[in-house]
């Protein structure tokens, strides 16, 4: 340490000195670290009777060169004694062998030096030399919020903890600092793993600790399977501002306590105590919303108001609910939802469960983004709270979408263009919008985020860019019940054409299926025919996209109906 401050004075005078002494040059020294308190990781060890493998990790080096530094390890046969030293490669993962009995303890730290002056060190962990295996086997009877993972034990000694680790990030160091899941000490177990989300993919392995050292199987993975959400039936309305989800993130029933969710984290299962491996902005409906992601777009994180207005405005009642311990909220229309309370963790060390409930918002904390808003509960008392963005708490969804029925019956009419050959706006402000080319009924109709393409620009009469002029390929479409689709066009020198095609409707991914061109007034826009997403319909419009043929942009042809025309015939 002493070292360390030596040399980020001399660093800082030196630098002073090249700024500040000279008239004709600008010199500069960069006098941040490169490394920092915790850069440095001292990690697990795989272990023979004979010998162990250590492994360290180091952050802050990439794009340095191997000569600028030296990895190794201090180590030795007491905490207080790390009298050897063995060096590794130059990377920012290393690992290096040492020899000994069977039965040898060894206690051991990673350390990085840089330029042969300045050394950083990880903390002490400890090894022994045994023949005892863990051997990771299958997992089975997977769901998308559950699975059975199995392991195996050679050689068990007395005293030892055995069971499996498990993590939401890759590579043999991240798995074997997850989160523990302890078995009865068997040479053949299995434990249940909860909490998982849907269409993720989990990495994981078996341990046996020993004490003084732990035994790693080889690191296995497996992903669930994705889990639809169901909109009408996995919402609640309490007669509040947004209808909240019936269940947690990772559960998949009320009393289920579900996952535990770092800011931005996508799986439950990240431990890391680096704020750099999370969130550091708010994450409402962007890509680190883990509740948007689980329901396709349909729910988000809630806010603090939200979770303030759900103790303002229902009866609460802490219950325990299946022998589970929580809040259940009675909303102003009768209708009610159950929060467990379960708890929170770090790294792999949950507390609190049965006991409080900690939940997490979308917001990060204005003031130091190394820490997020969440909403905090006991038996007694609730409040909004600050919590480290790597601090996992609970996930309650709140909808952010509607759910539009699509209606056939109104499809099948005439539909001409809006703001077309009489000028005029009847339902839409021109005849075009503009959107993304990935938008689609859901997110235009149901307000589901479009994360790739925030696009929306309406085309009034005036906007004329995009090769828009009156006069050509009007008269109206028509839709009939039979499968055959009819378009009187009116062309700009008013010469009357009538055509005759198919269209055919899917009604799961909300497109229509046409064998000619639609009307589609002056415009350059390449592909009028084929399959076109609609995006809305009501009983006076629809919008039905056109791909503009670049990848981004898509423009929605704004039509009114038959019986919008009546209405407005009759108005005159």
């Amino acid at each position: 340490m002493k070292n360390k401050i030596l040399y980020s004075i001399m660093a800082f005078v030196l630098g002073f000195c090249f700024t500040a002494c000279s008239d004709d040059v600008d010199y500069g020294v960069n006098t941040t670290p490169l490394l920092k308190d915790g850069s440095v990781v001292t990690g697990s060890a795989d272990v023979t009777s004979t010998s162990a493998t250590m492994h360290g990790t180091v952050a802050g080096l990439d794009g340095q060169a191997a000569s600028a530094y030296v990895t190794g390890f201090y180590y030795g046969a007491s905490q207080d004694n790390l009298s050897e030293r063995v060096l590794a490669n130059s990377a920012s993962e290393f690992s290096a062998t040492v020899s000994g009995m069977p039965g040898t303890v060894y206690y051991y730290q990673a350390f990085v030096t840089l330029q042969g002056k300045v050394t950083y060190k990880g903390e002490v962990s400890s090894l022994v030399l045994t023949d005892t295996k863990a051997v990771t086997g299958d997992y089975k009877d997977l769901t998308a919020n559950s699975v059975k993972l199995v392991g195996q034990i050679n050689n068990i000694p007395d005293n030892a903890e055995s069971g499996i680790v498990l993590s939401g990030i890759g590579g043999d160091e991240r798995v074997r600092a997850g989160v523990r899941i302890s078995s009865e000490l068997l040479a053949n177990f299995e434990v249940e793993a909860l909490g998982l989300v849907p269409a993720t993919t989990y990495y994981y392995a078996a341990y046996v600790d020993l004490g003084l050292g732990v035994v790693y199987g080889d690191t296995k993975e497996f992903t669930t399977p994705a889990k639809e959400f169901d909109v009408d039936n996995d919402l609640v309305d309490l007669g509040l501002s947004t209808k909240w989800a019936k269940c947690n993130i990772g559960a998949s029933s009320e009393t289920e306590l579900g996952a535990l969710v770092g800011f931005g984290d996508l799986t439950g299962y990240n431990t890391s105590i680096n704020p750099e491996d999370y969130a550091s902005g708010n994450i409402y409906k962007t890509t680190q919303d883990i509740a948007n992601r689980v329901s396709g777009g349909a729910c988000t994180i809630p806010t603090i108001a939200e979770y303030e207005e759900l103790f303002r405005c229902c009866k609460v009642e802490w219950m325990e609910k299946e022998g589970v311990a929580g809040y259940q909220f009675t909303g102003p229309n009768g209708n009610s939802i159950f929060m467990p309370a379960a708890g929170s963790r770090i790294q792999g060390n949950t507390v609190g469960a049965g006991q409080n409930g900690q939940y997490l918002s979308g917001s990060v904390n204005p003031s130091d983004s190394r820490f997020a808003m969440s909403y905090y509960f006991n038996a007694g008392t609730t409040s909004r709270n600050t919590t480290p963005v790597y601090q996992a708490l609970s996930v309650r969804p709140v909808s952010v979408a509607k759910n539009v029925p699509f209606d056939k019956a109104l499809f099948t009419t005439k539909w001409y263009l809006d703001n077309g050959q009489d000028g005029k706006q009847h339902v839409f402000e021109g005849p075009f919008t503009q959107y993304g080319v990935t938008d689609n009924w859901n997110t235009i109709s149901n307000n589901y985020p479009n994360l790739e393409q925030s696009i929306h620009w309406e085309m009034g009469v005036g906007n004329g860019w995009i090769g828009y002029t009156y006069g050509k390929d009007y008269g109206y479409m028509e839709f009939v019940e039979d499968g055959t689709f009819k378009v009187h066009r009116i062309a700009e020198d008013g010469t009357v054409t009538d055509e005759e095609g198919t269209w055919s409707l899917d009604l799961d991914n909300k497109t229509v299926t046409v064998d000619i061109d639609v009307i589609a007034a002056n415009t350059w826009l390449p592909n009028k025919k084929g399959t076109l997403k609609i995006l809305t319909m009501t009983t006076d419009g629809i919008q039905i996209a056109l791909d503009a043929g670049d990848g981004t942009y898509a423009y929605a042809l704004n039509y009114y109906s038959e019986a919008k025309r009546l209405e407005l015939v009759k108005v005159m």
